[in-house]
């Protein structure tokens, strides 16, 4: 387990690597990452349910393998517009609010964001390439979707557990996995 007294981090300008697990069940509350930091590394702050803001400084483009997973007091993620890979279960389980990266992600991993029972988004960008198993399960703030024909395919409980109010299937996609949509009754 992490330090849980752990509560702020500063860091400097020069550093240029994180590595998986730094801040693991820590009890920090706010993380800004650097300019020098390209990728954000697994696990780097899974199970800091302290968590409430991060703030990425530089370009980030990646966002590893449960690396906000189980921050359930994580709300505010600024910076977040470079981001165009987000890994397995990377914001599982937390409390965002609002996710402005949506329109130029390209590959959202399975499970990324289940559980963010508040978060809501606007539209699925045409730079995306797959949608991971799972990615938005229980995602009960998001309310309508389309999905854009450069993704071919909508994994298996995609938008499980959504109560979605419109859902938009545009040309291009070929197949539409079990359970994609499963709970969504007042769909149209």
């Amino acid at each position: 387990r992490g330090d849980e007294s752990l509560r702020a981090i500063q860091f400097s300008d020069t550093l240029e690597s994180l590595d998986s697990g730094a801040f693991e069940s820590t009890a920090i509350t706010e993380l800004t990452i650097p300019k020098g930091i390209s990728a954000v590394p697994e696990r780097l702050c899974n199970n800091c349910q302290s968590l409430e803001r991060v703030t990425l400084l530089g370009e980030v483009e990646t966002v590893g393998d449960m690396a906000f997973n189980s921050c359930l007091n994580l709300k505010v993620f600024n910076g977040a517009g470079k981001i165009k890979n987000v890994g397995d279960f990377a914001f599982s389980e937390n409390g965002l609010m609002r996710l402005d990266v949506i329109p130029q992600l390209e590959n959202v991993g399975d499970s990324a964001f289940a559980y963010c029972a508040s978060i809501e988004f606007g539209e699925i960008g045409e730079s995306f390439k797959a949608l991971g198993v799972a990615c938005f399960d229980n995602c009960e703030g998001i309310t309508g979707v389309t999905i854009p024909s450069c993704v071919e395919i909508v994994p298996q409980a995609c938008f499980n557990g959504v109560d979605l109010t419109s859902i938009v299937i545009e040309n291009g996609v070929k197949q539409i996995k079990a359970s994609a949509f499963r709970s969504n009754d007042s769909a149209s």
